[in-house]
């Protein structure tokens, strides 16, 4: 009996420290318990977690909480600010583990160098889709690896000229245009690897094809990029200002101080929203194309989840959001009802007539071809910087 009381004596001194004491161990068993290691995937939990491995400015957060309401699946996004370091973020030993992956084309095929970093889509598991021709055959082209495809279209784009028609002299046909005599002092295009492929092709040259079908022909590489510079280098008077921004080539086009642009569908519709005389010519030598594509990381864990984005992503209203949210185009076709009335022209006016099969679409570079072709953007910046335009 005096045991029990010396210890009803303890207790009743030391209760206050006790349930100190007893709510800090819960609240350590709290944190402990939600812990998850670094580098742990949370769909291996089955928690109804889809882990997106992206680029800045894709999915726009509305595309994102449809998502989630329609299939209660949350969404963590990864997001990479250079494009070149897909395979980087999914190789390295303490890597996130992700689902599924929003990157360009042409760093698909990195990605299925020696071991690859990429699992086959399995495509009976989705819904059909109707995609936007060239477009299947294209992500297929650059994706395939013994007979299985790694990729599918996600969005897309298009460079060309941006012409003022009632500032000029002449009707714009040509990539060739923007070296034209006429045209002094009134052109405008990006120190970057499309301008340099555009004026390869006004030469009646073909980059991108090289670059696709001889991987590791580097003299040749080089050849067309000089030829390129050189036609680039000797027109350079013509050159008022060169962009590296949209919102920096608006302005050069609203003002009228540049009547003739290489740039962006995009920028082309912005432009003409504001001044109808300004249009979006498709060169005779074609449009250059870029593709993003959807692929899957062989170690990905949580495949019901990717499969249901890609599944949400291909409905025609769902395009349509993305159309309105990211300003760009969709691969496959966006339903015109669930367009607000502003953007509906972009699909009439920019691509009702546009046949996507003579595109040049960006291709796969070997790491050989993009020394080279690092080399002559450098030297393209080059004569941007010393140049009276600039």
């Amino acid at each position: 009996m005096k045991l029990l009381r010396q210890i009803k004596t303890l207790v009743q001194q030391r209760w206050p420290l006790l349930l100190v004491a007893l709510g800090l161990l819960l609240t350590l068993w709290s944190l402990l318990g939600d812990r998850q290691p670094d580098n742990a995937t949370t769909s291996a939990s089955g928690n109804g977690v889809l882990e997106i491995l992206t680029w800045e400015g894709y999915p726009p957060r509305p595309l994102v909480e449809a998502f989630v309401e329609a299939t209660s699946i949350n969404v963590e996004l990864g997001v990479l600010a250079d494009t070149e370091q897909f395979a980087v973020a999914l190789n390295e030993p303490e890597r996130r583990r992700y689902d599924l992956v929003a990157l360009p084309l042409e760093q698909v095929r990195s990605l299925l160098a020696e071991t690859p970093l990429l699992q086959p889509i399995e495509r009976d598991r989705l819904a059909a889709a109707t995609f936007l021709p060239p477009l299947a055959e294209i992500a297929a082209d650059y994706s395939t690896l013994d007979g299985e495809v790694y990729a599918l279209p996600n969005v897309w784009g298009t460079t060309g000229l941006i012409a003022n028609r009632a500032a000029l002299d002449a009707a714009v046909t040509s990539y060739q245009d923007l070296c034209a005599p006429a045209n002094r002092d009134r052109v405008s295009y990006r120190p970057a690897l499309p301008s340099l492929a555009a004026a390869a092709y006004g030469l009646g040259l073909e980059p991108f094809e090289f670059a696709a079908a001889n991987p590791d022909d580097t003299a040749g590489w080089e050849q067309i990029l000089s030829q390129a510079y050189d036609y680039l280098a000797a027109c350079d008077e013509n050159v008022h200002a060169y962009w590296r921004d949209r919102n920096e080539q608006v302005q050069l086009m609203l003002s009228e101080a540049v009547t003739l642009a290489e740039g962006w569908d995009w920028t082309a519709w912005t432009l003409q929203r504001q001044n109808p005389d300004i249009e979006y010519v498709v060169p005779s030598e074609g449009l250059l194309g870029w593709l993003d594509v959807f692929a899957i990381p062989a170690d990905g864990d949580n495949l019901d989840a990717a499969y249901a984005w890609l599944d949400f992503v291909m409905q025609p209203e769902i395009a349509a959001l993305v159309l309105q949210e990211t300003g760009t185009m969709p691969a496959v076709s966006a339903d015109p009802e669930q367009l607000e009335e502003e953007f509906q022209p972009l699909l009439t006016e920019i691509y009702g007539e546009v046949d996507l099969s003579t595109t040049h679409w960006l291709p796969p570079r070997s790491p050989a071809l993009q020394v080279i072709t690092d080399q002559y953007i450098e030297q393209l910046n080059a004569l941007a910087a010393r140049s009276p335009a600039s």
